[in-house]
């Protein structure tokens, strides 16, 4: 064992390198071969669809993509003019999982039926998702597979971050960032979740900026919220962009705070809070003038310059 490790390290030209090439190596194989810059890209998951849906999906696409995940739907992300067969292919190959949407359409469907059979060909992680009621279990080789269920495809967003596969991306983020109170997280609802941080969506608006959500934790309104996300116009509220349970915001979202002053958070929670949330400042008022304490100068330095930024998360002249 230990010639054939020197005859490697002569191979390769050093023992740094050869370690270097394995330490690359084992990203590729866990990865599936793709890699941006050394690091893992984020999760990319096929959607196996019949084409009625793909309207709803696409809003669950812009909505899931700040939550490092990439969802690719033909019918959305195909280019004019490419061999559309050996795309899908190529794109069932190197997905990490399929999402695959049961529903009356795409039981009849020969596409959806042999994307499924693909993907379990390939070993392939298969979310299963009933979006009929009058479909009561997958069919097929999944038909003995736990299914979530759904009220339609607009009502995946509320679903989706439960599933077995992507709680294990949830999980992860939660490892990085931390539990917040024994929470499972934040949830978008218009009445308090039980285990649940609430967001309330608020119809306030500046200057038709609808940013506004309440904050209740334990029942409990403490703070008031106010997300953006980049590039966001006036006239659309944030909590379209909102999946219904997630354990934080993604990287192109960012809120800025107002807790209550009678609120019974302790610092370490409110820290958490504001991680999770992305916070770019604490709003304070003192005698009726609205003041900003930066909370993550990196990420306020980024998004300050952004329209919802400067007319509704950091309005000055009323909060």
């Amino acid at each position: 064992m230990k010639k054939i490790f020197v005859r490697l390290r002569k191979i390769f030209g050093g023992k740094q390198k050869m370690q270097r090439f394995f330490a690359m190596s084992k990203r590729i194989f866990a990865g599936r071969g793709r890699i941006v810059e050394g690091k893992r890209v984020r999760k990319r998951i096929f959607v196996s669809h019949h084409h009625l849906d793909a309207s709803e999906l696409k809003k669950l696409k812009d909505q899931i993509a700040y939550y490092d995940v990439e969802l690719f739907l033909a019918h959305e992300d195909l280019q004019p003019g490419s061999k559309w067969n050996k795309v899908l292919k190529k794109e069932l190959r190197n997905c990490d999982a399929i999402l695959h949407i049961g529903n009356e359409n795409s039981r009849k469907s020969d596409y959806c039926d042999q994307e499924l059979g693909f993907a379990l060909a390939l070993e392939k992680d298969i979310i299963s998702v009933l979006t009929d009621k009058s479909i009561v279990s997958p069919w097929g080789f999944i038909a003995d597979r736990h299914a979530t269920k759904c009220n339609g495809v607009e009502d995946l967003r509320f679903h989706i971050l439960k599933d077995k596969f992507f709680s294990s991306i949830v999980k992860e983020n939660r490892r990085k960032r931390g539990k917040i109170l024994e929470t499972e997280g934040f949830c978008l609802a218009n009445n308090y979740i039980s285990n649940y941080i609430t967001l309330i969506p608020n119809n306030w608006n500046d200057f038709h900026y609808y940013t506004s959500f309440l904050v209740l934790v334990n029942s409990t309104e403490v703070a008031k919220v106010k997300i953006g996300y980049s590039g966001q116009t006036a006239g659309n509220h944030t909590m379209n962009m909102l999946l219904g349970y997630f354990t934080h915001l993604g990287e192109n979202m960012f809120s800025t705070i107002k807790y209550h002053d009678n609120s019974s958070l302790d610092d370490e929670v409110k820290k958490l809070i504001n991680l999770n949330l992305n916070c770019l400042a604490i709003i304070d008022i003192n005698n009726g003038v609205v003041h900003h304490r930066i909370c993550d100068k990196a990420l306020h330095d980024k998004f300050k310059d952004q329209g919802v930024v400067t007319v509704s998360l950091l309005r000055s002249d009323i909060w």
